[in-house]
């Protein structure tokens, strides 16, 4: 049987992103939607734009890569190459369908067929890639240069890109979620029970008007923020030259994702504007602490990025959002950005606490 691929969590995590991307904001459900055979011929749209273009056609290419690779596995290449368009079409079919059924999603047989020549292009580069031995390369690769237990780790370092793409107060800065608790939660004053109340802190937190980070606070916490993946990275490293090597590809990722959120947020004219005063010193006190940090072993690695991640969230959900957040949030929650939105916003909400979810667990099973 062969071994497990960190393809297969990675599809999972993949299709489950495209679904809440097809079907966000889940709101306004009605009983009358498209018949799926008046889906499949209605006739073509007059009007396109060659971003819904794009963004349809790239957008199911990773997910028959995954499938292919993770299909190919189990079953003769070819096989898994066909059975991977063929499950990646049937599922945008199924959503693009499903879309009829919300007030603010219009389904799109176009957005269907590209959806699945985009899993095709996918699933043929997959194919080569498994024809030039170069799947089976990176499989003994990862069995040579990562640690056994490492399959979550590669799929969270696979996630925060995308979740550092949703604007933060804080660049980097995952997790601040206390605005958004409040606006849900807006008289909670505790639970009452038995006499007693309960939670009453945590209700004062809520409400509570927070100052906002000193200079000092934010370099702080944008340091903080890039220790973590670091952290995680070299985590999953057997060797010290690996460890330096995911430190400097963290850095690299994180500039070349800013640029994007920039590029996304205010234009290819100003995708600069991203950039924060102090941003520089915090990316190299971040891969200092990290590359200092580099002969540890896997577990006091794992207690570090524990303690990164809490301080992290201490710092952003004691702190007031700035105008920065405000002013992006205005531009992804309208617009083309509406469905990615909802996407990046979970990943930037959950990632921190995805991390500490499975590093505690690691850490109970090494006891």
């Amino acid at each position: 049987m062969p071994k497990r691929s960190t393809a297969t969590p990675l599809a999972l995590a993949f299709a489950l992103l495209i679904t809440y991307a097809s079907l966000y904001p889940f709101a306004g459900w009605r009983g009358a939607g498209v018949p799926l055979w008046d889906l499949i011929v209605a006739p073509w749209p007059r009007y396109w734009t060659w971003f819904d273009v794009i963004a349809n056609w790239l957008g199911y290419a990773p997910l028959g890569f995954l499938l292919a690779w993770t299909l190919g596995r189990s079953h003769r290449p070819l096989s898994g190459a066909f059975w991977a368009v063929i499950l990646s079409s049937g599922l945008s079919l199924s959503l693009e369908w499903m879309q009829g059924f919300l007030p603010q999603r219009i389904p799109s047989n176009v957005d269907w067929l590209l959806n699945t020549a985009g899993a095709f292009i996918g699933a043929i580069a997959a194919l080569l890639l498994g024809r030039l031995a170069l799947i089976e390369r990176i499989e003994r690769w990862r069995q040579q240069h990562l640690v056994a237990d490492s399959r979550t780790d590669l799929v969270l370092l696979a996630l925060w890109p995308v979740a550092i793409l949703y604007p933060a107060s804080v660049p980097f800065g995952l997790g601040q979620v206390r605005e958004r608790l409040s606006a849900w939660l807006p008289h909670f004053q505790g639970v009452d029970l038995f006499g007693q109340t309960y939670l009453a802190p945590f209700g004062e937190w809520l409400t509570a008007v927070p100052p906002p980070l000193s200079p000092y606070g934010e370099l702080t916490t944008m340091a903080l923020a890039l220790l973590a993946p670091c952290l995680l990275a070299m985590a999953a490293m057997r060797t010290r030259v690996g460890r330096w090597a995911v430190v400097v590809l963290v850095m690299w990722v994180a500039a070349t994702m800013g640029l994007v959120s920039g590029t996304l947020t205010y234009g290819p004219d100003r995708a600069l504007e991203w950039w924060r005063p102090g941003m520089l010193e915090a990316m190299f006190y971040a891969a200092l602490a990290a590359l200092v940090g580099s002969t540890l072993p896997r577990g006091w690695l794992l207690v570090g990025l524990v303690l990164t991640v809490m301080a992290t969230l201490y710092l952003l959900n004691v702190s007031a959002p700035t105008a920065y957040l405000d002013q992006s949030l205005l531009v992804w929650e309208q617009g083309r950005f509406i469905r990615f939105h909802g996407v990046s916003k979970w990943f930037g909400w959950l990632w921190p606490m995805l991390v500490l979810v499975h590093v505690i667990t690691q850490l109970i099973r090494r006891r």
